[in-house]
């Protein structure tokens, strides 16, 4: 993967429209300018209804929330909507915010997941009280786990995550 391919992936972020469009394929497309959506990329779809609901119930989310992952190819002239991600919400009185990602699994082992990451957190890191970023992983070794390491973040421990259990929690500190 070249050096800086930032440009490769776009974060966009979501609306209610992009949220309730989302399981269509055709109108989410349509929504995201015509971008190809790829097969079996929605890996927690209760996810995606709670946040659905949260965004018609609540004021806006950004640039705290959900967001959609989409893959610039210029070689093939193509856009396609990989996966999606965000921020559990915004910063915290300490200065902490939360990422997560999931991509879809034709595009997995590309070092997709890892530039997405990558992303989220200097777009984290563009609001100075921003000090700390979290992330949790299901408690093995595996992709995300690697990827996390990968972009810096250590292991800190076992946590309790409403919804999911006991947790590995991760953390990357502003340098």
């Amino acid at each position: 993967m070249p050096q800086d391919d930032s440009s490769r992936i776009e974060l966009i972020d979501a609306s209610v429209a992009l949220l309730e469009a989302a399981p269509d394929s055709e109108r989410f497309s349509a929504l995201l300018d015509g971008a190809a959506i790829a097969d079996d990329w929605l890996d927690f779809p209760d996810a995606l209804e709670r946040m659905g609901a949260l965004y018609r119930d609540g004021p806006s989310q950004k640039p705290w929330g959900v967001l959609f992952f989409v893959l610039n190819e210029p070689t093939a002239m193509t856009r396609i909507m990989i996966g999606w991600g965000g921020y559990k919400g915004a910063p915290s009185d300490d200065g902490e915010v939360e990422i997560g990602y999931a991509i879809a699994p034709a595009f997995r082992g590309r070092g997709l997941a890892t530039l997405a990451a990558k992303t989220m957190i200097g777009r984290a890191y563009e609001t100075p009280r921003v000090t700390t970023i979290l992330a949790h992983t299901l408690m093995e070794k595996n992709a995300s786990t690697r990827i996390l390491e990968n972009v810096g973040f250590v292991f800190v421990g076992v946590v309790e995550e409403d919804g999911h259990g006991e947790v590995w929690r991760w953390r990357l500190q502003r340098g």
